[in-house]
């Protein structure tokens, strides 16, 4: 049980948990290909110059097998383009598409878009509270060592 001095991380966690939920739906109704925050965020890494799927799964931290049926789906839309390997679809580069590109353009507006609405309730100073927060933890995250509040 959480104390004063200790916050309750798990209603933390399922709170996080609900606005990704809340977000992926708003994504999947609001973009006429359905792309929701795995697949816009495999759009995002491969836009930063992570290029193999074996460089995906590690950086986003999902299942191999999860992120080659996401590159198969992107593939399929015209968003990813596969470079040639002999053979090794593990080991062909990934590049994003003019299509690509424009979705993940329209994907991060959409996200940002829904974030703002679900989130329209929170005081401003509280709304620039979390940001910093997420961003402190997305430092960790990322191996960036120990968050430093402002």
């Amino acid at each position: 049980m959480a104390t004063s001095s200790q916050p309750d991380l798990l209603r933390a966690a399922s709170t996080m948990l609900l606005l990704l939920r809340m977000i992926e739906q708003r994504l999947r109704d609001d973009l006429d290909q359905p792309l929701g925050l795995p697949e816009l965020s495999v759009l995002q890494v491969i836009d930063r110059g992570v290029t193999l799927p074996s460089g995906l799964s590690r950086v986003l931290h999902l299942d191999p097998g999860r992120v080659s049926r996401i590159v198969d789906q992107l593939a399929e839309g015209g968003l990813v383009c596969r470079g040639r390997d002999l053979g090794d679809r593990r080991l062909c580069p990934l590049s994003l598409t003019e299509a690509g590109r424009t979705r993940l353009v329209e994907g991060k507006r959409a996200a940002a878009n829904a974030m703002a609405t679900i989130l329209e309730g929170l005081p401003k100073s509280q709304m620039r509270q979390f940001a910093t927060s997420m961003s402190a933890v997305r430092a960790v995250l990322d191996g960036g060592g120990t968050a430093r509040m402002a």
